[in-house]
């Protein structure tokens, strides 16, 4: 079963994010309030996506995200914001998150191409987006 750990520091925010995963079904949620816990949990366990937060406490998403490519140069992350831009979404791509989502307002989850094999299948046909209302699409089209 494909396992997805989603790192907020915010319980609302993971339980929304959750919420929506598990009303798709077929996944194991799994859950970190920071980095530092969703690092520790990847030890365990790697899970097969990480959706992750931008801002949380001590370490950030985009710390996050480097050392996941660092240690787990396999695992897609996904990272989500409510304070993001056009800046900031290119630098998570720099650092090698596989997409940025914001979290409000209607929004296209982009995965670049050359990424896609990397996330799982079911993720590529449902639609996930804190607002419900994102589209799937390729970085390409």
């Amino acid at each position: 079963m494909t396992t997805i750990l989603v790192v907020d520091d915010s319980a609302v925010d993971r339980r929304i994010v959750g919420g929506l995963l598990k009303k798709e079904g077929g996944w194991r949620i799994e859950f970190a309030e920071n980095a530092s816990e969703a690092l520790a949990r990847m030890k365990d366990a790697v899970p097969d996506l990480v959706i992750t937060d931008l801002q949380m406490p001590t370490m950030d998403g985009l710390e996050l995200v480097a050392a996941a490519r660092v240690h787990y140069p396999d695992v897609p992350v996904i990272l989500i914001t409510a304070y993001g831009s056009e800046m900031l979404a290119v630098e998570a791509l720099e650092q090698g998150a596989t997409t940025y989502v914001p979290k409000s307002g209607s929004s296209e989850i982009r995965v670049p191409e050359d990424q896609i094999a990397q996330v799982p299948v079911p993720l590529l046909c449902c639609p996930l987006d804190v607002t419900a209302s994102a589209v799937w699409t390729s970085a390409n089209q």
